[in-house]
């Protein structure tokens, strides 16, 4: 089993576009519903049409940024999100509740950015590279992280259930099976996991949701996998049905506390991070080898002087020395959102699936 390429989800908007400028992509004028509503949400609440122009324009954001991701040669890219993590999922669930509290009505468990993904202008733009079919990573929040923000620290199983019902809804509407798009990976985001000292919850209770989640994936034959920044709760990880474990950590050490023979004896996969995702703590190594802020000079190509092809690849062949052939997926640690532009994420990633390909494993 060849180990493959892929990345986290987060990515920058395009130049001259900011988060700030909400008029211009991700937000609407005043209408028939609350001002500064997001061009997704919108979408996902049915409240704007495919023939519209601002879907015609959150579509082009949305493909354009999933085509650096493929052309940067990942193998299983994640749909690009701009949007923030807990709002884009519970603004839907709390607006869309069914008879149970917490759990959405089917029909509004979309993910607008996988619509745009399955299209016939984005199986257009691929053809165009001569490119016949993708495979696609999904991350949807996971439900864990959806309790801790918005209802506290002590999860009560049967409401931590109902947000996994919400969270196993998105998963179930986003495998797409088309020629030119197919969903493989399904990876359900749980940063809080581990990190989140103040959390008070049973372990059959996290099990469970974790499997209800991910209940979808695991009867159409797709990966399933867990987004971690700590390995604090990873053996109550492994007893769920979730078979890849990726611990976002950026300093690679704190990972080699899961130990091999764990993941084999529960036949598990794991995740490696390889490049360094934080562009932040890249930028002050930088600064600190040569007295240059790279923030100032906005020379943002001296990234890489610091974070090289080199380094990623060693990293690799580090975790694999460990890990050997359970290291199934291989990118950044974690999403690059932060990043400066996206000529820049896109490099690290091309560097990253260069190091993975070039590694032979």
């Amino acid at each position: 089993m060849s180990v493959l390429s892929d990345d986290i989800g987060s990515f920058p908007l395009p130049n001259g576009i900011s988060r700030n400028e909400i008029s211009l992509i991700t937000s609407l004028p005043l209408g028939d519903f609350q001002k500064n509503l997001k061009i997704a949400e919108g979408i996902a609440r049915k409240e704007i049409s495919k023939e519209s122009e601002l879907f015609g324009r959150f579509s082009n954001v949305v493909q354009d940024a999933m085509l650096k991701k493929v052309l940067a040669n990942v193998d299983v890219p994640t749909y690009p999100q701009f949007r923030d993590m807990i709002a884009s999922f519970y603004n839907l669930i709390e607006k869309f509740q069914s008879d149970e509290p917490f759990v959405i009505k089917d029909e509004y468990a979309i993910i607008p950015e996988l619509l745009v993904l399955s299209s016939d202008k984005f199986r257009e733009k691929l053809e165009n590279f001569g490119i016949e079919c993708i495979n696609l990573r999904v991350c949807v929040t996971g439900p864990v992280d959806l309790y801790l923000n918005k209802i506290g620290f002590h999860i009560d199983g049967e409401i931590l259930a109902n947000f996994a019902k919400s969270v196993g809804k998105f998963v179930k509407n986003a495998i797409i099976a088309q020629k030119f798009i197919k969903t493989t990976v399904i990876a359900i985001d749980e940063p809080s996991v581990g990190l989140n000292s103040n959390m008070i919850a049973s372990d059959e209770d996290l099990i469970n949701g974790w499997n209800i989640a991910i209940d979808a994936a695991k009867k159409n034959g797709i990966d399933t996998e867990i987004h971690l920044h700590s390995i604090n709760k990873v053996d109550t990880v492994l007893k769920s049905n979730i078979n890849v474990i990726d611990a976002d950590v950026e300093n690679l050490k704190d990972r080699y506390s899961l130990q091999k023979n764990d993941l084999e004896r529960y036949d598990k996969f794991m995740r490696a991070g390889i490049a360094k995702s934080n562009v932040f703590d890249i930028v002050e190594d930088y600064k600190k080898i040569y007295n240059i802020d790279l923030w100032q000079t906005k020379n943002y190509a001296q990234i890489f002087e610091v974070e090289t092809q080199k380094v990623i690849t060693e990293r690799l062949k580090k975790a694999y020395e460990i890990y050997g052939e359970r290291i199934k997926y291989a990118g950044p640690t974690c999403g690059l959102g932060s990043w400066p532009t996206q000529e820049t994420a896109s490099k690290l990633l091309r560097y990253t699936s260069n190091a993975v390909h070039c590694a032979g494993f």
